[in-house]
């Protein structure tokens, strides 16, 4: 090993310690059958390669991912700085230029201290799936030389979350029914007040989704707050409040003397363990109509104490397993 690359290497482990950690993601792509440069920036030496116009320097890379292209030109006559264009090539293909004013700097060639560069200027790519090769050069008649190095990083897909298929529960005891259209769709709702609430039990881990909506009588006057309340135990779970508006969507099967409000949904964990639940409002002389679901993969969550009443989790019978949301 020669005294210059040991020189080299020492350099940048004493130096370039904090700048390794901030590009830790980005490793270097170093172009093909090109010879490189050192190029010291704040005394890191830092291998960039020769920027022309006949010879491309080319890299190929393996996507989804970014890749930076970062040019440095040279300055002539004695410039304090220049503008100068590049071009980006894609498979060969997809040809771009683009242009950068790049002021001067203190970095210096290695080879060729005398040489007056500008400052680095960072193009990104986004490098789609699959490999792919990028060239980078001058454009023709370009009054300029220049370096170029190249950094790359994998970007992982986006993933959607899996969406969650909701099913129809029903309440533990028989409750006050109340059937309901939705676009043509029926309903089955179940009536809640302050004096009578709605009792659930469910088997946990799960959530709950419910959808509420308040009822309104001929003597209310636009949009009216309401709350719905969730307690286990004589102990309040959750208390949500509303603003109830008229549904547009939303009437009674049957004749009645109420307007049906537009449907309000919250949601609460149920911890392990089988669990019974008072769903209600907290305000006198209101009534809210509750629906109630619970995710499909958690519908054959089992309770194992031997007890005479349900041990699992069920759906409803009389509902289609793939419910729509009956929001309106």
């Amino acid at each position: 090993m020669t005294l210059r690359r040991i020189l080299i290497i020492a350099t940048l482990l004493a130096g370039a310690i904090p700048v390794t950690i901030a590009l830790s993601e980005w490793k270097n792509v170093t172009p093909t059958k090109t010879k490189p440069s050192i190029i010291k920036s704040k005394k890191i030496d830092l291998e960039y390669f020769p920027l022309s116009e006949g010879t491309p320097a080319a890299v190929k890379v393996t996507g989804p991912g970014k890749l930076r292209i970062i040019t440095r030109i040279v300055l002539t006559n004695k410039k304090k700085e220049a503008v100068y264009g590049i071009v980006i090539i894609k498979d060969g293909q997809e040809r771009k230029l683009l242009s950068r004013t790049a002021k001067h700097s203190t970095a210096k060639v290695v080879d060729s201290p005398k040489t007056r560069l500008g400052q680095p200027k960072t193009i990104t790519v986004n490098v789609p799936t699959g490999e792919h090769e990028y060239q980078a050069l001058l454009p023709q008649d370009s009054k300029h030389a220049g370096f170029v190095r190249f950094q790359f990083t994998p970007v992982k897909p986006k993933t959607k979350p899996a969406k969650i298929e909701y099913i129809a529960f029903l309440p533990r005891k028989p409750q006050e029914e109340v059937a309901i259209q939705i676009r043509e769709q029926d309903y089955i709702c179940y009536r809640a007040t302050s004096d009578a609430p709605v009792e659930l039990e469910v088997i946990g881990p799960t959530k709950v989704k419910v959808i509420a909506r308040l009822e309104f009588d001929f003597s209310m006057r636009g949009d009216k707050p309401f709350r719905v309340q969730v307690s286990e135990n004589d102990h309040v779970v959750q208390t949500v409040p509303f603003v109830g508006k008229v549904s547009g969507a939303a009437t009674y099967s049957k004749t009645s003397s109420k307007v049906i409000g537009r449907g309000e949904t919250f949601y609460f964990d149920v911890p392990v363990g089988k669990h019974r639940y008072l769903i209600t409002t907290p305000d006198k002389g209101t009534s809210v109509l509750l629906r109630f679901y619970l995710p499909q993969k958690d519908l054959g969550n089992e309770w194992k104490p031997s007890q005479h009443s349900s041990n699992m989790n069920g759906s409803a019978d009389l509902v289609p397993k793939r419910v729509k949301p009956d929001k309106g």
